[in-house]
């Protein structure tokens, strides 16, 4: 199944793409921006937010992974960074997702 580069919306497309694993939407998908994923994840609240995240996710549970599959998870990790350093509360609810590490800037870190 062909996908239109120019009619490409990624947020269906990142559900469609965790349960189909359509490798022509999962191409498309590994060349959104990261902005765009962040962008995703900032409008997106509650059951549909979380949806859309695991779906970028999935591919993290797969031994043989393609590289444009790694490619999403990347760029999902990335923009879930991004939010998550903006405040310790954001690094609350991103680190039910993904693991993050002790290299966040020191005003997440830190209360003082």
């Amino acid at each position: 199944m062909a996908v239109d580069a120019a009619a490409f919306n990624p947020e269906p497309n990142l559900i469609k793409a965790g349960k189909s694993y359509d490798s022509e939407v999962i191409k498309k998908l590994a060349e959104v921006p990261v902005d765009e994923y962040l962008r995703i994840f900032k409008t997106n609240k509650g059951d549909e937010l979380a949806h859309l995240i695991y779906s970028a996710l999935e591919f993290r549970r797969i031994s043989n992974a393609s590289p444009e599959m790694l490619e999403v998870v990347r760029r999902a990790t990335e923009a879930l960074k991004m939010i998550a350093s903006e405040s310790k509360l954001n690094a609350l609810r991103v680190g039910k997702y993904i693991r993050l590490d002790d290299n966040r800037p020191n005003s997440v870190q830190n209360d003082e």
